[in-house]
Protein backbone atom coordinates (compact mmCIF):
# COMPACT_ATOMS: atom_id res chain seq x y z
CA UNK A 1 0.00 0.00 0.00
CA UNK A 2 2.85 2.40 0.74
CA UNK A 3 4.33 1.82 -2.71
CA UNK A 4 1.02 2.54 -4.43
CA UNK A 5 0.57 5.74 -2.41
CA UNK A 6 4.06 6.99 -3.31
CA UNK A 7 3.54 6.38 -7.04
CA UNK A 8 0.21 8.23 -7.00
CA UNK A 9 1.79 11.19 -5.20
CA UNK A 10 4.59 11.49 -7.74
CA UNK A 11 2.11 11.29 -10.60
CA UNK A 12 0.06 14.17 -9.20
CA UNK A 13 3.24 16.16 -8.57
CA UNK A 14 4.31 15.83 -12.20
CA UNK A 15 0.93 16.94 -13.47
CA UNK A 16 0.93 20.02 -11.24
CA UNK A 17 4.27 21.18 -12.63
CA UNK A 18 2.81 22.01 -16.04
CA UNK A 19 2.24 25.73 -16.60
CA UNK A 20 -1.20 27.08 -17.42
CA UNK A 21 -1.57 28.75 -20.81
CA UNK A 22 -3.94 31.58 -21.68
CA UNK A 23 -5.02 32.72 -25.15
CA UNK A 24 -6.15 36.26 -25.88
CA UNK A 25 -9.40 34.72 -27.14
CA UNK A 26 -10.05 33.03 -23.78
CA UNK A 27 -12.13 34.03 -20.77
CA UNK A 28 -10.94 36.58 -18.21
CA UNK A 29 -8.50 34.96 -15.80
CA UNK A 30 -7.24 35.25 -12.23
CA UNK A 31 -3.65 34.07 -11.91
CA UNK A 32 -0.06 34.86 -10.94
CA UNK A 33 1.60 32.40 -13.30
CA UNK A 34 1.40 30.86 -16.75
CA UNK A 35 2.03 31.93 -20.34
CA UNK A 36 -0.09 34.31 -22.41
CA UNK A 37 -0.37 33.73 -26.18
CA UNK A 38 -2.14 35.11 -29.23
CA UNK A 39 -4.98 33.03 -30.73
CA UNK A 40 -2.50 30.72 -32.46
CA UNK A 41 -1.07 29.49 -29.17
CA UNK A 42 2.53 28.43 -28.72
CA UNK A 43 3.07 27.07 -32.22
CA UNK A 44 0.67 28.79 -34.62
CA UNK A 45 -0.01 32.18 -36.14
CA UNK A 46 -2.98 34.35 -35.28
CA UNK A 47 -5.78 34.84 -37.86
CA UNK A 48 -7.10 37.75 -39.89
CA UNK A 49 -9.92 40.03 -38.75
CA UNK A 50 -9.67 39.26 -35.05
CA UNK A 51 -11.04 41.41 -32.24
CA UNK A 52 -10.43 40.03 -28.76
CA UNK A 53 -10.40 41.44 -25.22
CA UNK A 54 -9.22 39.71 -22.03
CA UNK A 55 -8.66 40.99 -18.48
CA UNK A 56 -6.27 39.40 -15.99
CA UNK A 57 -6.64 39.75 -12.21
CA UNK A 58 -3.76 38.93 -9.83
CA UNK A 59 -4.20 35.61 -8.06
CA UNK A 60 -2.67 37.11 -4.90
CA UNK A 61 -4.63 40.01 -3.45
CA UNK A 62 -2.67 43.24 -3.14
CA UNK A 63 -0.08 42.35 -5.77
CA UNK A 64 0.40 43.67 -9.30
CA UNK A 65 0.29 41.59 -12.48
CA UNK A 66 3.45 41.59 -14.58
CA UNK A 67 3.76 40.25 -18.15
CA UNK A 68 7.18 39.73 -19.72
CA UNK A 69 6.97 39.34 -23.50
CA UNK A 70 9.63 36.94 -24.75
CA UNK A 71 8.32 36.97 -28.34
CA UNK A 72 6.28 39.45 -30.38
CA UNK A 73 5.75 39.61 -34.14
CA UNK A 74 2.76 41.09 -35.94
CA UNK A 75 1.84 43.12 -38.98
CA UNK A 76 2.14 46.85 -38.24
CA UNK A 77 -1.63 47.18 -38.70
CA UNK A 78 -2.33 44.47 -36.10
CA UNK A 79 -2.33 45.88 -32.57
CA UNK A 80 -2.16 44.60 -29.00
CA UNK A 81 -3.32 47.41 -26.70
CA UNK A 82 -2.49 47.01 -22.99
CA UNK A 83 -4.55 48.94 -20.43
CA UNK A 84 -3.67 49.54 -16.78
CA UNK A 85 -6.89 48.32 -15.21
CA UNK A 86 -10.04 46.23 -15.44
CA UNK A 87 -11.18 47.37 -18.91
CA UNK A 88 -10.27 49.31 -22.05
CA UNK A 89 -11.52 52.43 -20.24
CA UNK A 90 -8.39 52.31 -18.05
CA UNK A 91 -5.25 54.29 -19.02
CA UNK A 92 -3.45 52.89 -22.07
CA UNK A 93 0.04 51.64 -21.21
CA UNK A 94 1.27 50.75 -24.70
CA UNK A 95 0.26 49.74 -28.22
CA UNK A 96 2.41 46.78 -29.32
CA UNK A 97 2.55 46.13 -33.06
CA UNK A 98 4.95 45.26 -35.85
CA UNK A 99 8.31 43.50 -35.90
CA UNK A 100 10.50 45.87 -33.89
CA UNK A 101 9.36 45.36 -30.29
CA UNK A 102 12.46 45.24 -28.08
CA UNK A 103 12.51 41.94 -26.19
CA UNK A 104 12.14 41.02 -23.47
CA UNK A 105 9.47 43.67 -22.90
CA UNK A 106 7.89 43.87 -19.44
CA UNK A 107 4.62 45.58 -18.55
CA UNK A 108 3.44 45.88 -14.95
CA UNK A 109 0.09 47.00 -13.55
CA UNK A 110 0.18 50.14 -11.39
CA UNK A 111 -3.52 50.47 -10.55
CA UNK A 112 -4.98 49.60 -7.13
CA UNK A 113 -6.56 46.34 -8.37
CA UNK A 114 -3.35 45.10 -10.00
CA UNK A 115 -5.30 44.16 -13.15
CA UNK A 116 -4.27 44.38 -16.82
CA UNK A 117 -6.58 44.38 -19.86
CA UNK A 118 -5.45 43.34 -23.35
CA UNK A 119 -7.29 44.31 -26.56
CA UNK A 120 -6.11 42.57 -29.74
CA UNK A 121 -7.18 43.49 -33.28
CA UNK A 122 -5.90 42.21 -36.64
CA UNK A 123 -6.84 43.46 -40.09
CA UNK A 124 -7.83 41.42 -43.12
CA UNK A 125 -4.40 40.68 -44.55
CA UNK A 126 -1.12 39.10 -43.44
CA UNK A 127 -0.65 37.11 -40.25
CA UNK A 128 2.45 36.41 -38.17
CA UNK A 129 3.57 34.33 -35.19
CA UNK A 130 2.06 36.67 -32.60
CA UNK A 131 3.44 36.66 -29.07
CA UNK A 132 4.35 34.81 -25.91
CA UNK A 133 4.46 36.42 -22.46
CA UNK A 134 5.28 35.01 -19.04
CA UNK A 135 2.84 35.94 -16.26
CA UNK A 136 3.86 36.77 -12.70
CA UNK A 137 2.78 38.93 -9.77
CA UNK A 138 4.94 41.49 -7.98
CA UNK A 139 4.62 43.69 -4.92
CA UNK A 140 2.90 47.07 -5.42
CA UNK A 141 5.17 49.88 -6.61
CA UNK A 142 6.50 52.56 -4.28
CA UNK A 143 4.50 55.73 -3.65
CA UNK A 144 6.35 59.06 -3.89
CA UNK A 145 4.85 62.10 -2.17
CA UNK A 146 5.87 65.53 -3.49
CA UNK A 147 9.11 66.34 -1.65
CA UNK A 148 11.02 69.58 -2.13
CA UNK A 149 14.50 69.22 -3.62
CA UNK A 150 14.16 65.50 -4.29
CA UNK A 151 15.24 63.71 -7.48
CA UNK A 152 13.85 60.21 -8.00
CA UNK A 153 15.08 57.65 -10.52
CA UNK A 154 12.36 55.10 -11.24
CA UNK A 155 10.21 53.50 -13.92
CA UNK A 156 7.30 52.58 -11.67
CA UNK A 157 5.31 53.81 -8.71
CA UNK A 158 2.75 56.41 -7.75
CA UNK A 159 3.30 60.17 -7.55
CA UNK A 160 1.12 62.06 -5.07
CA UNK A 161 0.84 65.56 -3.60
CA UNK A 162 2.76 66.23 -0.34
CA UNK A 163 0.01 64.84 1.88
CA UNK A 164 -0.42 61.64 -0.13
CA UNK A 165 -3.92 60.22 -0.04
CA UNK A 166 -5.16 63.00 2.31
CA UNK A 167 -6.23 66.46 1.13
CA UNK A 168 -3.21 68.70 0.56
CA UNK A 169 -2.33 71.50 3.03
CA UNK A 170 -2.62 75.04 1.65
CA UNK A 171 0.27 76.80 3.40
CA UNK A 172 1.86 79.29 0.97
CA UNK A 173 4.64 77.00 -0.14
CA UNK A 174 6.58 76.10 -3.31
CA UNK A 175 8.15 72.68 -3.80
CA UNK A 176 10.24 71.24 -6.66
CA UNK A 177 10.75 67.56 -7.46
CA UNK A 178 12.35 65.78 -10.44
CA UNK A 179 11.79 62.28 -11.78
CA UNK A 180 14.12 60.54 -14.26
CA UNK A 181 13.91 57.13 -15.92
CA UNK A 182 17.56 56.27 -15.38
CA UNK A 183 17.51 54.59 -18.81
CA UNK A 184 17.29 55.70 -22.43
CA UNK A 185 13.49 55.55 -22.12
CA UNK A 186 11.12 58.47 -21.61
CA UNK A 187 9.33 58.76 -18.29
CA UNK A 188 5.53 58.81 -18.35
CA UNK A 189 2.98 60.06 -15.79
CA UNK A 190 -0.73 59.26 -16.02
CA UNK A 191 -2.77 61.44 -13.67
CA UNK A 192 -5.66 59.28 -12.49
CA UNK A 193 -7.02 62.01 -10.19
CA UNK A 194 -6.36 65.77 -10.00
CA UNK A 195 -8.07 68.65 -8.20
CA UNK A 196 -6.90 71.86 -6.51
CA UNK A 197 -8.96 74.49 -4.72
CA UNK A 198 -8.02 77.45 -6.95
CA UNK A 199 -5.66 78.63 -9.67
CA UNK A 200 -3.13 79.83 -7.06
CA UNK A 201 -2.72 76.20 -6.01
CA UNK A 202 -1.09 74.79 -9.14
CA UNK A 203 1.30 72.19 -10.49
CA UNK A 204 3.83 73.17 -13.17
CA UNK A 205 5.49 70.45 -15.27
CA UNK A 206 8.79 70.99 -17.07
CA UNK A 207 10.13 68.74 -19.83
CA UNK A 208 13.55 68.05 -18.41
CA UNK A 209 15.69 67.82 -15.25
CA UNK A 210 15.30 71.45 -14.08
CA UNK A 211 12.88 74.38 -14.05
CA UNK A 212 15.01 75.82 -16.84
CA UNK A 213 13.62 73.11 -19.13
CA UNK A 214 10.63 73.76 -21.41
CA UNK A 215 7.40 74.36 -19.49
CA UNK A 216 4.81 71.79 -20.59
CA UNK A 217 1.94 73.38 -18.70
CA UNK A 218 0.45 74.79 -15.50
CA UNK A 219 -2.46 72.82 -14.03
CA UNK A 220 -5.02 73.72 -11.37
CA UNK A 221 -8.63 73.25 -10.20
CA UNK A 222 -10.01 70.45 -12.42
CA UNK A 223 -7.62 71.00 -15.36
CA UNK A 224 -5.69 67.73 -15.05
CA UNK A 225 -2.33 67.18 -16.78
CA UNK A 226 -3.75 63.88 -18.07
CA UNK A 227 -0.87 61.91 -19.59
CA UNK A 228 2.57 63.52 -19.71
CA UNK A 229 5.59 61.95 -21.41
CA UNK A 230 9.09 63.43 -21.37
CA UNK A 231 10.83 64.14 -24.65
CA UNK A 232 14.07 63.18 -22.92
CA UNK A 233 14.44 61.11 -19.76
CA UNK A 234 13.29 63.49 -16.99
CA UNK A 235 10.30 65.58 -15.87
CA UNK A 236 10.37 68.30 -13.20
CA UNK A 237 7.33 69.25 -11.09
CA UNK A 238 6.78 72.51 -9.18
CA UNK A 239 3.90 72.61 -6.67
CA UNK A 240 2.73 76.02 -5.44
CA UNK A 241 0.05 76.87 -2.86
CA UNK A 242 -1.14 80.16 -1.37
CA UNK A 243 -2.28 80.63 2.23
CA UNK A 244 -6.06 80.42 1.97
CA UNK A 245 -5.96 77.17 3.96
CA UNK A 246 -8.59 75.61 1.75
CA UNK A 247 -7.54 72.31 0.24
CA UNK A 248 -8.76 69.58 -2.10
CA UNK A 249 -7.75 66.10 -3.18
CA UNK A 250 -4.47 67.05 -4.89
CA UNK A 251 -3.35 64.34 -7.28
CA UNK A 252 -2.43 60.73 -7.87
CA UNK A 253 -0.38 59.73 -10.92
CA UNK A 254 1.08 56.41 -12.05
CA UNK A 255 4.69 56.34 -13.24
CA UNK A 256 6.10 54.19 -16.03
CA UNK A 257 8.79 54.30 -18.70
CA UNK A 258 8.15 54.08 -22.42
CA UNK A 259 10.12 54.11 -25.64
CA UNK A 260 11.33 57.60 -26.55
CA UNK A 261 8.93 59.68 -28.62
CA UNK A 262 9.50 59.30 -32.35
CA UNK A 263 8.36 62.35 -34.25
CA UNK A 264 5.87 61.58 -37.01
CA UNK A 265 7.32 62.76 -40.34
CA UNK A 266 7.18 61.65 -43.96
CA UNK A 267 10.22 59.48 -43.23
CA UNK A 268 8.47 57.75 -40.31
CA UNK A 269 4.90 57.88 -41.64
CA UNK A 270 2.48 55.02 -41.00
CA UNK A 271 2.24 53.36 -44.40
CA UNK A 272 -1.18 52.17 -45.57
CA UNK A 273 -0.35 49.35 -48.02
CA UNK A 274 -1.55 49.93 -51.59
CA UNK A 275 -3.42 46.63 -51.54
CA UNK A 276 -5.40 47.53 -48.41
CA UNK A 277 -9.05 46.59 -48.47
CA UNK A 278 -11.01 49.67 -47.40
CA UNK A 279 -12.33 50.91 -45.11
CA UNK A 280 -9.05 51.39 -43.26
CA UNK A 281 -9.36 52.77 -39.72
CA UNK A 282 -6.90 53.95 -37.11
CA UNK A 283 -7.26 55.65 -33.74
CA UNK A 284 -4.71 57.54 -31.70
CA UNK A 285 -3.38 60.95 -30.72
CA UNK A 286 -1.08 63.56 -32.23
CA UNK A 287 0.33 64.31 -28.77
CA UNK A 288 4.08 63.76 -28.85
CA UNK A 289 4.11 63.43 -32.64
CA UNK A 290 6.01 66.77 -32.90
CA UNK A 291 5.23 69.90 -34.87
CA UNK A 292 7.21 69.35 -38.07
CA UNK A 293 5.19 71.12 -40.74
CA UNK A 294 4.04 74.73 -41.00
CA UNK A 295 0.83 76.18 -42.40
CA UNK A 296 2.66 77.24 -45.56
CA UNK A 297 3.10 73.56 -46.39
CA UNK A 298 -0.67 73.12 -46.83
CA UNK A 299 -2.30 76.26 -48.25
CA UNK A 300 -1.76 78.24 -45.02
CA UNK A 301 -4.15 75.98 -43.12
CA UNK A 302 -4.48 76.67 -39.38
CA UNK A 303 -4.57 72.93 -38.79
CA UNK A 304 -0.82 72.65 -39.34
CA UNK A 305 -0.15 74.94 -36.37
CA UNK A 306 0.33 72.06 -33.93
CA UNK A 307 1.53 68.46 -33.78
CA UNK A 308 0.89 66.15 -36.73
CA UNK A 309 0.56 62.41 -37.30
CA UNK A 310 1.51 61.44 -40.85
CA UNK A 311 0.11 58.62 -42.99
CA UNK A 312 1.34 57.56 -46.43
CA UNK A 313 -0.77 55.88 -49.11
CA UNK A 314 0.09 55.14 -52.74
CA UNK A 315 -2.95 53.85 -54.69
CA UNK A 316 -2.36 51.23 -57.36
CA UNK A 317 -4.76 53.08 -59.70
CA UNK A 318 -6.80 56.28 -59.86
CA UNK A 319 -9.44 56.07 -57.12
CA UNK A 320 -11.73 58.33 -55.11
CA UNK A 321 -11.01 58.15 -51.37
CA UNK A 322 -13.26 59.45 -48.59
CA UNK A 323 -11.72 60.39 -45.22
CA UNK A 324 -13.87 60.55 -42.07
CA UNK A 325 -12.48 62.08 -38.85
CA UNK A 326 -14.14 61.48 -35.48
CA UNK A 327 -12.77 63.47 -32.52
CA UNK A 328 -13.84 65.15 -29.31
CA UNK A 329 -11.04 67.73 -29.52
CA UNK A 330 -11.01 71.17 -31.12
CA UNK A 331 -8.72 72.31 -33.93
CA UNK A 332 -8.17 68.83 -35.27
CA UNK A 333 -8.24 68.21 -39.01
CA UNK A 334 -7.03 66.05 -41.88
CA UNK A 335 -4.93 67.48 -44.70
CA UNK A 336 -4.25 65.50 -47.89
CA UNK A 337 -1.21 66.46 -49.97
CA UNK A 338 0.33 65.02 -53.10
CA UNK A 339 3.73 64.03 -51.77
CA UNK A 340 5.27 65.08 -48.48
CA UNK A 341 3.95 68.49 -47.29
CA UNK A 342 7.47 69.91 -46.91
CA UNK A 343 8.35 69.20 -50.56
Amino acid sequence: MKKIFLTSFLFVLVLSSFSQTYLVSGADATTCSGTFYDTGGSGGAYSNSENQTITFTPGTAGQMLQFTFTAFDSESLDHLLIYDGSSAAAPLIIDLNGHAVTLPYTVTATNASGQLTFVWTSDGSLTYAGWAATISCVAPPTSYNMTDGSTITTCSGFFLDPQGTSDYIDNSNTMTMTFCSGTAQSIKFVFNAFETYEANDNLKIYDGPTTGSTLIGTYSVLASPGTVVSSGTCLTFVWTTDNNHDSKLGWVATISCVAPITCSTCATAQVIPSGTTFPFSHSGTTCGACNNYSSSDACASNYLGGEEYVYEYTPSSNVNISVDLTTDASWVGVIVTQGCPDV
